[in-house]
């Protein structure tokens, strides 16, 4: 395989990859948390997605690996739920482990295969642990929490 096609390939996966965004999350249901967090994922583009090995990572002091996809194609318009054993229509069982917000920022990142691309989710403020945003820089943009997304009730 030459160079250009190689060079054409890794682009071609970086610009698939960036159109899985986040789309829903469940970060602080109501009581306990375990079993009962979720992440919802959707492909905004117009070409399917491979998520193996792809990366959802938390973030509260800093960014920690959470979960790795394995092999799964997310079709164009599509979303893909992982969530805890207490998630029902979950197309992947994972117990997240995602801060809590509060008095700081907490975050959630999704991160393709080759590490190119992220889509970043940083929830409360301040800012004081300088999580990075989807730019490189610390972020200074915060997620709204809705009530919705908190009581775990919608996906």
């Amino acid at each position: 395989m030459n160079k250009s096609l190689i060079l054409l390939t890794v682009l071609l996966f970086q610009v698939l990859a960036a159109s899985v965004v986040i789309n829903e999350v469940c970060y602080d249901p109501d009581g306990a948390d375990t079993g009962k967090e979720w992440i919802e994922l959707y492909n905004a583009g117009n070409t399917d997605v491979n998520l193996n090995g792809c990366k959802i990572y938390s973030g509260g002091s800093t960014y920690s690996l959470n979960y790795v996809f394995p092999h799964f194609i997310l079709r164009p318009g599509r979303f893909v739920l992982i969530g805890g054993d207490a998630v029902p229509n979950t197309h992947f069982t994972h117990n997240f482990s995602f801060q809590n917000g509060g008095s700081e920022s907490d975050a959630i990142r999704f991160v393709n295969a080759d590490s190119t691309y992220t889509d970043t989710v940083i929830y409360d403020e301040p800012n004081t642990n300088a999580l990075i945003d989807d730019s490189g820089l610390p972020a200074t943009l915060f997620a709204l929490m809705c009530l919705r997304l908190q009581s775990g009730t919608s996906h």
